[in-house]
């Protein structure tokens, strides 16, 4: 007696007439939401190119080797690496693992594994003929001195044994598993977010990644329930290797989100992963799949599924394409974000200078690509310190507020240029228009305090300060402000 346990994710497809066979039917991947565990996507589904029933070879052989060995294939810290994993790494050998698995069990465990799919069997019909052909041998009567059969014979009692226990298992610890994994987000939600990973192998498709992780970044900052801490913050500590508990421990996180972005053809595919800053245990994550051809509605996605998990629900408006109507406008913006990221090398704020400069001829309209280019000029000005960039930054920040003047973007770039050149009293206004229109910005609450702090308003620049603290409570940034503000003040004790 057979029972289905979990359909899974299944998909309809075309019937098989009475004269084709498994292997004459084919199903794309469509556009959207993918439900599924990463761990058994197949290579090709996991690069986002059409599968067929040799993709379910591949998730079989994963199951299988699971059972084997007692560990999965492709086993990593995040669904991004996971899926990496499944598309470049070969796996452990079997009988490393476990010797007491015959040659022959191992041997079409691999052929499923196979990275490219014409490597694995040309029909399903032929998998199934050769697995009740080892059946067959395996329980056939043998003589003593065979121990071959006998060892066989034990491993799939093993094997058996191990399917009852998942099945068992699963039906009993399924709702419990759930309900643990939503008691450890904390009701604190402070959230990291770190540089998104290119899969793609495409020349600049990191940046492109890290461009995609600023505008995620940027949409989630909009719930009022989140507080993010922006993949800029967390590139330096990515780049020098720190593990996720640094991370969390240096940015005062409590919870990070990892990430991959692969593209191919006009697909957009984004894997995620919200981490549990203590234990690094994924906590949630999910599949989205979008169109190359407006990425911010993919953005969009990936953000609010990521806000619907951390349990937020009230949706931020929806992000406008702002001038930017093409694919190749989108791409080039997304880099230029990406090489934003690196605002202290020169040469990659040249580059996005250069790419925005080009972006202004066809995109003039785009309040985003004149608010980018204010904010490159801003870091011009600071790896420089010519004061013509800070006027540049001004001028391209003023076009940007013309195009959308309610630009939370906008109005820090404004306020940011406004402080560092002196400018106090302007400065205070433009942070306090930036807060009204999202409160929950600890970076304005931080610089309003400083800007105060310069035009000699203590008392409100304590104000600011305290209240950066309560927005961030975990983040260094307020508290050294406060401190140095003390210490200006002789308040000695209280620094």
């Amino acid at each position: 007696l057979a029972k289905i346990l979990d359909f899974g994710v299944a998909r309809v497809v075309s019937e098989a007439r009475s004269n084709e066979s498994t292997d004459d039917l084919t199903v794309d991947t469509p556009a959207g939401r993918v439900v599924g565990t990463a761990a058994y996507m197949s290579p090709e589904q996991a690069s986002g190119r059409p599968v067929d029933f040799r993709s379910d070879q591949f998730s079989l052989g994963s199951t299988l080797y699971e059972l084997a060995t007692g560990k999965r294939a492709f086993r990593r810290d995040s669904m991004g690496d996971t899926l990496s994993a499944i598309i470049h790494d070969e796996p452990e050998p079997i009988q490393r693992l476990n010797p007491r698995i015959p040659p022959s069990v191992c041997w079409i465990i691999e052929r499923c594994l196979a990275k490219d799919a014409n490597d694995r069997y040309a029909s399903t019909r032929d998998l199934a003929k050769e697995l009740q052909a080892l059946r067959d041998r395996m329980t056939e009567p043998a003589p003593p001195t065979r121990f071959s059969v006998t060892a066989q014979a034990k491993a799939v009692i093993a094997i058996a044994a191990i399917v009852v226990l998942i099945a068992v298992g699963a039906i009993m610890n399924r709702s419990h598993l759930l309900q643990a994994r939503t008691q450890m987000i904390p009701n604190q939600k402070f959230l990291a977010v770190l540089p998104f990973k290119d899969l793609s192998g495409r020349r600049d498709g990191q940046l492109f990644s890290q461009g995609f992780s600023e505008a995620v970044s940027a949409r989630l900052g909009k719930y009022a329930g989140i507080q993010v801490i922006p993949p800029v913050s967390a590139a330096p500590l990515v780049s020098k290797g720190a593990n996720f508990r640094r991370i969390a421990q240096e940015l005062g996180a409590t919870l990070l989100l990892s990430a991959s972005v692969q593209m191919s053809g006009d697909e957009l595919r984004v894997v995620y992963s919200l981490l549990d800053s203590n234990s690094g245990v994924e906590v949630a994550g999910d599949t989205l799949n979008g169109s190359i051809q407006n990425v911010f509605d993919t953005e969009d996605a990936v953000a609010d599924a990521i806000a619907r998990d951390l349990g937020v629900t009230q949706r931020p408006a929806r992000t406008q394409t702002a001038g930017l109507e093409t694919a190749h406008e989108q791409d080039v913006y997304l880099r230029v974000l990406g090489n934003l990221e690196h605002y202290d090398d020169e040469r990659a704020v040249d580059a996005a200078i250069g790419q925005l400069r080009e972006l202004t001829e066809t995109a003039a309209a785009s309040p985003l690509v004149h608010s980018a280019l204010g904010r490159a000029y801003l870091d011009k000005y600071f790896l420089s310190h010519e004061p013509a960039w800070s006027d540049k930054a001004l001028t391209e920040c003023d076009r940007a507020r013309a195009l959308d003047p309610n630009s939370v973007d906008v109005l820090l770039t404004i306020a940011e240029t406004q402080r560092v050149t002196g400018k106090y009293d302007v400065a205070i206004n433009t942070y306090q228009r930036a807060l009204a229109l999202q409160p929950n910005m600890p970076e304005a609450a931080i610089g309003l305090a400083k800007a105060e702090q310069g035009a000699k308003r203590y008392v409100e620049a304590e104000a600011a300060f305290r209240r950066g603290i309560s927005l961030r409570p975990t983040w260094w940034s307020g508290y050294n402000g406060l401190g140095v503000l003390y210490l200006t003040r002789g308040r000695f004790d209280d620094a």
